[in-house]
């Protein structure tokens, strides 16, 4: 780290990269000769040491975005007195001379949801006292059916998702049908 000497971290940082470098080497059938400049353009390997600043000053970054009442942003913003001794620095002063504070930097939106824009478009849903997993498949259906009969829509529109519990191999779909039941959209 720039200016900082903490030679346990140093030296585990360096046992580290050096695991990595031979697992990459092993995973891109590299010989142990192989330098690891070109090692680390073969595999597109950032070195440990790079990554672990450059995940630190996006999350700086990211932190004086967020409004100025957001602890996050407090964190970054309150400038605290270094210890006594002045030999252990935290991740605020170890990054903030690299954070460029000079950048125009708008705070933080979130989206806003399409459908509190859309003024013909309303979203409704089914209340539960519970949770889902609290009630029986007939339970849902019976109380979404009774949500719809409330409405004389002109289309009635059907969607739902689905993935896996890593987020992987997700799926989605939807049915559209017209008020005389007829399918519009699968």
């Amino acid at each position: 780290m720039p200016g900082v000497c903490v030679p346990e971290l140093d030296t585990k940082r360096k046992q580290l990269e050096k695991v990595k470098n031979e697992a990459l080497r092993c995973i891109a059938g590299l010989y142990k000769t192989c330098p690891v400049d070109f090692l680390r353009l073969e595999t597109n390997v950032e070195p440990l040491n790079d990554r672990l600043l450059k995940n630190d000053e996006i999350l700086f970054d990211k932190y004086l975005r967020l409004p100025k009442n957001d602890s996050r942003r407090a964190l970054v913003d309150n400038a605290k007195p270094t210890t006594r001794l002045g030999t252990r620095h935290g991740w605020r002063k170890m990054t903030t001379d690299r954070v460029n504070h000079d950048l125009p930097r708008d705070e933080y939106t979130p989206p806003t949801a399409p459908w509190r824009t859309l003024p013909n478009l309303k979203v409704e849903y089914v209340e539960l006292d519970h949770k889902k997993a609290e009630y029986r498949m007939e339970e849902l259906k019976a109380r979404t059916l009774e949500k719809i009969a409330e409405y004389d829509p002109d289309f009635y529109i059907y969607t739902d998702g689905s993935t896996d519990d890593k987020q992987e191999r997700g799926g989605a779909g939807m049915y559209i049908e017209n008020c005389i039941g007829e399918t519009v959209a699968e």
